[in-house]
């Protein structure tokens, strides 16, 4: 846990990939040891903003595929739609639109399902940018 809370203190004020390093290796303990699912998913989901704030956009784009996998099999993820809309999100950095809008239509969808106005919302602005791409 303090690997981790350092790691994030460390992508905060030095943009450095020694933050996400350590973030990485918190998972990496995470995954051995008896955690929550909806953990390891958070965790994922976190790791995946900072690759996109160090620009490292197919490092992010793996770990919210894995993310997601995890998030499919735990019934009661209600975050799960918003790991999908970053990852439309990482997918128009790249200028992959069609994959941005299936993703942000995903989270969208289990924004509705969840009743979380907050995804759906987020969701809707990701198709915005990707209007304003296109």
């Amino acid at each position: 846990m303090t690997e981790d809370w350092y790691g994030r203190l460390l992508v905060v004020y030095e943009k450095s990939n020694k933050g996400l390093d350590l973030m990485v290796s918190s998972l990496n303990r995470m995954e051995k040891l008896d955690v929550e699912k909806e953990h390891i998913v958070i965790q994922m989901n976190d790791i995946a903003t900072v690759c996109d704030q160090l620009e490292k956009y197919d490092e992010g784009i793996s770990y919210l595929l894995q993310a997601i996998e995890v998030g499919k099999q735990l019934p009661d993820m209600d975050e799960l739609g918003a790991v999908y809309v970053n990852l439309g999100r990482l997918y128009m950095k790249k200028m992959l639109l069609d994959k941005a809008r299936k993703s942000c239509g995903a989270g969208w969808k289990l924004g509705v399902t969840a009743k979380n106005d907050d995804i759906k919302h987020e969701a809707e602005l990701c198709f915005k940018e990707i209007k304003n791409l296109s």
